[in-house]
């Protein structure tokens, strides 16, 4: 009798750092909104997005890095939300702070569970390195109706 076992290429990340996280209108200089443990990882030439973006933030990914994003990985279950289950602009994900008191900012623009169901899944999350601490983003005008 043969003995299977099942492996995976890609084998779970070991989450070693500390994070702290803010939400979409809560500033950077106020409490956290939460925290957890994560990797940090410079993102990869097939993940270059625009050069500049400025949208009531700040501005990210100057020119001179090219837009290159950061990846950051963190466990299954982990509470974080990016720019697309916000209800402003494309760059109204959290910010994260690796490593935690670090004063190194990251806005997470999108995030996508890997490998799900399989023992090594987690989730990914591609974001912008922010150079001085963010502002809060106004909240979404309230609609009115017709006049």
């Amino acid at each position: 009798m043969t003995e299977t076992t099942q492996t995976t290429r890609y084998h779970l990340p070991n989450f070693n750092l500390v994070y702290s996280v803010w939400r979409r209108n809560t500033p950077v200089q106020a409490p956290p909104d939460g925290e957890g443990k994560c990797q940090l990882r410079f993102g990869w030439a097939g993940s270059v997005v625009g050069a500049t973006a400025t949208v009531n933030r700040t501005t990210v990914a100057p020119a001179g890095m090219q837009g290159i994003p950061t990846v950051l990985l963190f466990p299954r279950g982990s509470d974080l939300r990016d720019s697309f289950s916000a209800t402003g602009g494309p760059w109204d994900g959290d910010t994260a702070e690796v490593p935690k008191g670090s004063k190194r900012y990251y806005i997470i623009y999108h995030l996508e569970y890997m490998y799900p169901g399989f023992p090594n899944e987690h989730l990914a999350a591609q974001t912008l390195p922010c150079y001085s601490p963010p502002p809060p983003m106004p909240p979404p005008p309230i609609y009115q109706g017709e006049d």
